[in-house]
C-alpha cells in the first residue's frame, strides 16, 4: 500500500470531545505533508488540552489482501515473551509498527511473497500504535503529557512521520529488517563488538569488588586470542541503596569505584556499570521535593531542567570514574508507572501530568535519552526498560526483552528466545539489539542452556554471560570460551525460520544452513508441567 493522506481523522481533547476531520492537506488544526514517501503529521495549537489523534485509511479494493495473511506488531518497550505473528485481531494494538505478510519463512522460495510495513519514523512526538483490520488501517497517536492533555502554548507540534512500504519476493524477516532501516536513518553503533560478563543472574546484587575482579580474571582468560577487549559490567548492587540513588559512591563492598574501574582495565577488560537514574527514594538521597513526579514522588520528573542536570551529573560521575559502558534502567517504569505489557493500548493512566505541560510524554522521554547521551563522554550506552522507538539513535545497544533467569530455564526460554527472534529485525537498524544474558548457574541445566549460549553467540548481537564460578567443569569452560570468541568475531548471520508459526522458534538459518533446536524437555512438555503443578498430586 502506497502512502497517502488518511481518509478521516479524529482529534480528541481532555474533555473527551472529538473533532472529526475529513482528508484535507491544510486544516485549522491538523496539517499533512507528503515528502520522500512519508506522511508528516503536525498539529496546531487550538488552545485546548489535546490528548489523541486517530488517523484512518479505508482500504481500496486493490489495497486489500485477498490471500491468508499474518500480522506482526512491536512492543512499547521490551518484549515479554509475547511477540508473535497473528491473524487479524480486532482489538489488537500494535505499538510503533506492524508487518502484514503472506506465506511462511520456513519456505526458502520467496516467489509471490508480499509483506507490507506500516510504521512511524523513530523518535516521534507521540506514542504511536496501529490496528490492521483487513478493510482499514488505523494509527493512534497519543500526544498527552502524562495522563493529561498537552498544552502546546502556541507551538505547532510535529507529531510523527508515517511510512507505508511494500516488499515483494523476499522473506518477511528480510522485509522487517529493511523496514526498520527505513524507520531509522541515523542509528549509532559501538566502534567494536560489545560482549563479556554481567554477574547479575548468578549474584543478583550480592557481590563485591573482589568477586568482580575474580570474574574479570575468568573473562579475560576466556577471551584470550581475540582482538577485541571484553566488558565486565557491574549490575545493581554496587551502590549504597539497592536499585536506588545516590550514584556518587559505592557501598562497603565497593569502597573505591574509580580504583575498581582501573583494576578492570589493567586486567585487560573494559569496565561497565548499571544505574537507575530517576529513582530517588533511598537513604542519603537529598533531592528537592519539587523535582519529583506528581504521579509518584519516589521518582524524578524528567520534564524539569534541574532533573536533567542532575541525571547528566550522575552519568558524568560514572564516566569520570573510568566506566566505558553505562547501562541505564527503569526509564519507562519509573516515568509512567507501568511495564509495557500492562498497557496494550496506552501506557499512561490516572490523572497526572509532568511539570512541563507544553511537551508530550514522548518528547520528554526523548529529551531524557538525549541528556544521557550528551553526558556520556563517548561511553557505550545500553538502554534497559527504554522505549526502543524513542531511544533509537540515542543508544548503541538496547535491551530488547525482559529478564532471562539464572533460576528458571522456562523464563530464559520464554523471554530470551522470543526476543532474539522477533526483535533481531531491529539489530543494526535501530541499534544493537541485546536479547539479554546467558545465565550459567547450578540451578539451570547446562544441557538446555548451552543451546541458548550457542545461538546468542552466533546472532551478531551483544553476548553477555552471567557465569557462576561454581559451574567450572571443562565442558562449560570450553563452551563459554568458544561462544565469546565467536561473538567477538561477529561474522555469523542468524535468521529465524519458523517465527511466523512459533513464538519460540526452533528452526533457524545459520550462515545459510538450516538448524533445528529443541527448547523443551523431551519427557515433560511445558503444558504438562504447568498442569502437574496446579493439580493436587503435583507435589507428591
Amino acid at each position: 500500500m502506497k502512502i497517502r493522506l488518511p481518509d478521516i481523522a479524529y482529534v480528541f481533547n481532555e474533555e473527551k470531545e472529538c473533532r472529526t476531520i475529513k482528508s484535507e492537506i491544510n486544516d485549522s488544526i491538523l496539517v499533512y505533508s507528503i515528502q520522500n514517501s512519508s506522511l508528516k503529521v503536525s498539529i496546531i495549537d487550538n488552545g485546548e488540552a489535546l490528548t489523541y489523534i486517530v488517523l484512518k485509511w479505508f482500504l481500496k479494493e486493490d489495497e486489500k489482501r485477498h490471500e491468508p495473511i499474518r500480522i506482526l506488531g512491536d512492543a512499547w518497550e521490551r518484549g515479554y515473551g509475547d511477540l508473535e505473528w497473528r491473524g487479524i485481531v480486532q482489538d489488537r494494538s500494535m505499538p510503533w509498527y506492524c508487518l502484514v505478510s503472506n506465506g511462511s519463512d520456513t519456505e526458502l522460495d520467496y516467489t509471490n511473497r508480499h509483506t507490507e510495513g506500516f510504521g512511524v519514523k523513530v523518535r516521534p512526538s507521540a506514542f504511536c500504535s496501529w490496528q490492521y483490520l483487513g478493510d482499514e488501517v488505523v494509527l493512534f497517536l497519543d500526544i498527552r503529557c502524562g495522563a493529561k492533555g498537552v498544552l502546546l502554548n502556541g507551538k505547532t507540534l510535529d507529531v510523527a512521520e508515517v511510512l507505508f512500504k511494500d516488499f515483494y519476493n523476499q522473506s518477511a524477516y528480510q522485509s522487517g529488517c529493511d523496514f526498520c532501516k527505513l524507520m531509522c536513518t541515523d542509528p549509532i553503533f559501538p566502534k567494536e563488538t560489545v560482549y563479556g560478563f554481567n554477574n547479575w543472574y548468578y549474584a543478583y546484587g550480592v557481590s563485591s569488588d573482589a568477586e568482580i575482579m575474580e570474574d574479570t580474571e575468568r573473562l579475560v582468560t576466556s577471551c584470550q586470542g581475540t582482538n577485541v577487549k571484553p566488558y565486565m559490567v557491574l549490575d545493581d548492587g554496587w551502590q549504597i541503596n539497592r536499585a536506588d540513588a545516590p550514584w556518587d559512591r559505592g557501598n562497603s563492598r565497593f569502597p573505591d569505584m574509580r580504583a575498581l574501574a582501573e583494576k578492570i582495565k589493567q586486567k585487560g577488560a573494559r569496565p561497565g556499570i548499571w544505574i537507575r537514574p530517576l529513582s530517588v527514594s533511598g537513604e542519603s538521597c537529598d533531592i528537592p521535593v519539587q523535582w519529583r513526579l506528581e504521579r509518584e514522588p519516589r521518582y524524578l520528573d524528567p520534564s524539569r531542567p534541574e532533573v536533567l542536570k542532575y541525571v547528566a551529573k550522575c552519568v558524568s560521575t560514572l564516566t569520570d570514574w573510568g566506566y566505558e559502558l553505562i547501562k541505564y534502567d527503569f526509564v519507562t517504569f519509573d516515568i509512567i508507572g507501568k511495564w509495557g505489557f500492562s498497557g496494550p493500548g496506552v501506557l499512561a493512566d490516572g490523572n497526572w501530568s509532568f511539570y512541563n505541560r507544553s511537551k508530550t510524554t514522548a518528547e520528554i522521554i526523548v529529551d531524557l535519552y538525549r541528556c544521557i547521551r550528551n553526558a556520556s563522554s563517548g561511553a557505550v550506552l545500553i538502554g534497559c526498560n527504554a522505549i526502543g522507538h524513542l531511544c533509537a539513535g540515542m543508544v548503541e545497544i538496547n535491551r530488547t526483552g525482559d529478564d532471562t533467569s539464572g533460576k528458571d530455564w522456562k523464563r530464559t526460554r520464554r523471554m530470551g528466545i522470543n526476543t532474539l527472534a522477533f526483535r533481531s529485525i531491529q539489530n543494526r537498524a535501530f541499534y544493537m539489539a541485546d536479547a539479554d544474558c546467558v545465565p550459567i548457574t547450578p540451578a539451570v541445566s547446562f544441557q538446555v542452556n548451552r543451546h541458548w549460549l550457542k545461538l546468542l553467540s552466533a546472532s551478531d548481537s551483544p553476548l553477555f554471560i552471567s557465569w557462576n564460578p561454581l559451574c567450572n567443569d571443562e565442558k562449560i569452560k570450553k563452551s563459554v570460551r568458544d561462544a565469546l570468541i565467536r561473538n567477538a568475531e561477529g561474522t555469523d548471520k542468524l535468521i529465524p525460520l519458523d517465527w511466523m508459526e512459533n513464538n519460540c522458534p526452533c528452526k533457524w538459518l545459520l550462515n545459510g544452513e538450516k538448524i533445528t533446536i529443541s527448547w523443551f524437555n523431551k519427557e515433560i512438555s511445558p503444558m504438562t508441567s504447568r498442569f502437574i503443578e496446579v493439580m493436587p498430586w503435583g507435589t507428591r
